[in-house]
């Protein structure tokens, strides 16, 4: 069911929204007809209770017709070859995974607004695959075998905002992208290099997956995500051995989890103030400067679990906004009675409501409980047994 992923996602998009829908625990209906799934089923139990609650939504809305949820399910439990849905909506589904095509099909509707080619053994998206679909958008390539992508090949999609690439051969990330494009994933690629000026002009772009890719800091070129107003990064399981410093200001959330970080330093993190979430589990630090996260000053989640650091942060009890700190599996040993909490009351504007320190060689039992004075509450502290 993991191929279901992108449906899923697309699923809750606004596009796919836009008219008056009804939602069950599986599936959207809406009044206009449109159908799709909203969440994957997890057992065959649950399949045939969706199915039960989409004929349900079928009759209530009297749609004469097939749910895509009953097309994908037709799509991978029988033999059928590529299928194409209309709805009354407008929304038009072109479902071609796992039919074992070495190439993008030529007889694609041009009325297309979602085609997914995942799970297929092409290799090289051609110069004139896309060619007249216009309204397309989202574009799902996921688990192919893709090494080459012509230069012109997404110039035709002017209204594409969802390109789906992972789990592929790419050594790049493709040129010419359009620039009406708001979500790029791929991640589980062979992508060494970002060039400068890779993603200029994409202003647009909300959200950039590329983990999984043997990117290194120096693969980074300096203009690399210029032009770009980013919410959302995830470089995580790369090569990385620092924090990168030629990112967008405009991050809200920022993922560098698995890497091979061993030190936050000092100007680090100058340019990203308006991070909400900050990703750094399993990494190799050891040293956090002192100041370091006095830039990140709105700041709502702190990752730093599984590394190797010796004591708590300092600059903690100066993050007003700060909601969730993740420390557990390092080597911290004591836990001082100011490392959290503003010595003055008043001046933090929101309460802990998740601190983890299990898994640290801390003697719990020592710490002062005026400790997490700013805490929600006992269910927001995890201690636990240091292996």
């Amino acid at each position: 069911m993991t191929r279901l992923n992108s449906y899923f996602a697309l699923a809750r998009d606004p596009v796919f929204q836009e008219q008056h829908c009804l939602c069950s625990s599986c599936l959207c209906t809406c009044i206009t007809g449109s159908l799709y799934p909203a969440t994957p089923p997890l057992s065959p139990f649950l399949l045939f209770q969706c199915n039960v609650e989409t004929w349900f939504l079928f009759c209530k809305q009297l749609q004469l017709h097939l749910s895509y949820w009953v097309l994908l399910w037709l799509k991978m439990w029988t033999s059928c070859h590529c299928m194409w849905l209309s709805s009354w909506g407008g929304l038009f589904f072109s479902v071609c995974f796992s039919e074992g095509l070495h190439y993008v099909p030529y007889d694609i509707p041009p009325d297309t607004r979602l085609l997914d080619l995942q799970g297929n053994y092409i290799t090289e998206i051609r110069e004139n695959d896309f060619k007249g679909l216009r309204n397309l958008y989202a574009l799902v390539l996921v688990n192919n075998m893709i090494t080459k992508i012509h230069p012109r090949a997404f110039l035709p999609l002017e209204r594409m905002q969802k390109l789906y690439l992972s789990h592929n051969r790419l050594t790049a990330v493709p040129k010419n992208l359009p620039v009406s494009l708001v979500e790029l994933r791929i991640h589980d690629n062979q992508i060494k290099k970002v060039a400068s000026g890779t993603f200029y002009g994409l202003t647009n772009m909300n959200c950039i997956e590329m983990g999984r890719n043997p990117i290194k800091n120096s693969g980074l070129e300096p203009g690399a995500f210029d032009g770009l107003h980013l919410s959302f990064l995830r470089i995580s399981e790369a090569k990385l051995t620092g924090i990168p410093k030629d990112l967008p200001y405009s991050l809200t959330e920022l993922h560098l989890d698995q890497n091979q970080i061993q030190a936050i330093e000092l100007e680090d993190l100058l340019q990203y103030g308006q991070l909400f979430r900050l990703g750094l589990s399993y990494n190799k630090i050891r040293h956090i400067e002192d100041g370091s996260l006095y830039y990140v000053h709105s700041l709502r989640e702190l990752h730093l679990d599984n590394n190797l650091l010796s004591r708590v942060p300092a600059g903690l009890p100066e993050m007003k906004h700060l909601q969730v700190v993740y420390l557990h599996s390092n080597n911290i040993s004591s836990v001082g009675v100011n490392d959290f909490c503003p010595r003055t009351f008043g001046t933090k504007k929101t309460f802990y409501n998740g601190i983890s320190l299990f898994n640290n060689p801390i003697q719990y039992w020592e710490v002062q409980p005026a400790t997490f004075r700013c805490v929600s509450g006992r269910n927001a502290i995890q201690f636990g047994n240091y292996k």
